[in-house]
């Protein structure tokens, strides 16, 4: 998977879907079009599916969210959102700090 904070939407492409156990019947039709660094994504419809993870110190987290599927697509690309509810980055993630520098000399 990748974790990618820029997405707006979690995909997995169709052939991981599939090496899953997931049934092309199980795909729920949707009419959406992603646009990506590829021009369409090639959305075949959505499945729902539990992400889950665990901290440092073995705290499990998990988070149900539609995650569309696509043909075109060769990875698993997980969204800014659930990235945050499964912890992996904070909320602020892509805020910078205020930063104070000082002379050296």
């Amino acid at each position: 998977m990748v974790a990618d904070s820029g997405c707006q939407t979690s995909i997995i492409s169709l052939r991981w879907a599939l090496a899953m156990g997931i049934n092309k019947t199980d795909i729920i039709p949707v009419k959406l079009i992603i646009c990506g660094s590829i021009k369409g994504l090639g959305v075949e419809g959505g499945i729902f599916v539990r992400a889950c993870t665990s901290d440092a110190v073995g705290a499990n987290r998990s988070n149900k969210l539609m995650i569309y599927v696509s043909a075109k697509m060769e990875k698993v690309f997980l969204c800014r959102e659930a990235l945050i509810i499964l912890g992996a980055i904070y909320a602020n993630f892509s805020e910078i700090p205020a930063l104070w520098l000082k002379d050296l000399a």
